[in-house]
């Protein structure tokens, strides 16, 4: 088995301190204390339910959010690239965004190092 690289590991470590994963977390904690605690086979699917329908639509919000958000940031972009002078401050802050969009994605997709779809 190799070693990780320092790169990998950070890779692997980012999406955790995304604001949306931190938001996330205690419930996330709770529901699979839940799952843990579970005493039937009857408690563990009311839990596994609940872990479904609230992190199914969150991943589902953010899939129907982000391309919206990508595609009005890269026109923005475009917008501001043709004045004269280039609004600097502004591109960047799109372009934040942008960045911004791409890490959510991944946060929500799973895996950094594996993230799903392509944009």
């Amino acid at each position: 088995m190799a070693i990780p690289e320092s790169a990998e590991i950070a890779a692997e470590q980012r999406p955790l301190n995304e604001p949306l994963y931190q938001a996330v977390r205690s419930k996330m904690v709770e529901l699979i204390q839940g799952l843990q605690a579970a005493g039937s086979p009857e408690q563990y699917m009311t839990v596994h339910r609940e872990a479904l329908v609230e992190f199914g639509g969150r991943q589902e919000a953010i899939r129907e959010t982000l391309p919206h958000l990508k595609t009005e940031a890269a026109a923005q972009i475009r917008a501001l690239g043709e004045q004269d002078p280039k609004p600097i401050d502004q591109i960047i802050e799109q372009q934040r965004i942008l960045d911004r969009a791409r890490r959510l994605k991944r946060v929500a997709g799973g895996s950094p190092t594996h993230p799903s779809g392509s944009w």
